[in-house]
């Protein structure tokens, strides 16, 4: 599997060269999109960028995200995404990944849901290149949790049930059926292997964001959302793409 960018940019073409989509995609959700943008921030920017512009303290015009579009760009560019992605969801480009027309997939371990259970093992799993080596390892890794409501009228009861719940031994089997990655780092082994690898790659990570459209305001996840699937289906707006973004954070930060 590829490490670095120009071992992507190559794998990438060898796909092409084979006749298959180097990168599966569906954008019709959104969000697919902007798990490109994370990656690529992350790796270009690092965390701590990343998260001043998820907090509304940088702006979208901010120099440092032109090399963010413009890497992300020269995949399109280079049509190593699925055509006309806006179209359908990433159930439809898990079925690519699954029929071998495409070489690779931007997503968790859920992705098996689109492939028949005796052929999952020809699935795996690779973080996302590295694009500067100078930038720390940083992933997305969203959380989901259970709270207890302010007007809770059992509340000690609720505590001890996430206690409970809560425990290696117990959230191991809820979460073992849906492939998803534990939030503790002592809980069993998997049996699906995909999830093993990505919590081997957390263990060595410099840090984790959740994911766009949970570190960011409701309404500017809803607008980068709609931006960066735009992004992907007509690069050449780029320019007023962010525009409306800077527009849009700084009505919601009243700056």
């Amino acid at each position: 599997m590829p490490t670095t960018w120009d071992e992507f940019l190559a794998y990438g073409a060898k796909c092409k060269a084979a006749g298959l989509t180097p990168i599966a995609i569906g954008t019709k959700e959104q969000w697919p999109a902007a798990g490109w943008f994370d990656q690529m921030n992350l790796r270009i920017n690092g965390l701590e960028k990343h998260m001043a512009l998820m907090n509304g303290q940088m702006s979208y015009l901010d120099p440092a995200l032109t090399p963010v579009f413009d890497r992300w760009q020269e995949l399109i560019d280079a049509g190593f995404f699925t055509p006309n992605n806006t179209s359908f969801g990433w159930q439809e480009a898990g079925a690519l990944l699954a029929q071998k027309k495409a070489g690779m997939m931007n997503l968790g371990a859920f992705v098996r849901a689109a492939f028949r259970p005796e052929e999952t093992d020809q699935l795996a799993f690779a973080p996302f290149p590295v694009i500067d080596p100078a930038v720390g390892r940083f992933e997305d890794f969203s959380l989901n949790s259970i709270h207890i409501p302010s007007g809770a009228k059992n509340k000690q009861g609720a505590k001890e049930f996430l206690a409970f719940w809560y425990t290696a031994e117990h959230l191991a089997p809820y979460l073992e059926p849906q492939g998803n990655v534990p939030p503790r780092n002592d809980m069993p082994a998997s049996q699906d292997p995909l999830v093993n690898a990505a919590v081997d790659i957390l263990k060595k990570t410099d840090g984790t964001a959740q994911y766009y459209d949970r570190d960011s305001d409701p309404d500017m996840a809803q607008a980068g959302l709609a931006g960066f699937q735009e992004f992907m289906a007509k690069p050449e707006r780029r320019g007023a793409i962010q525009a409306r973004l800077e527009g849009t954070r700084k009505r919601i930060y009243k700056l």
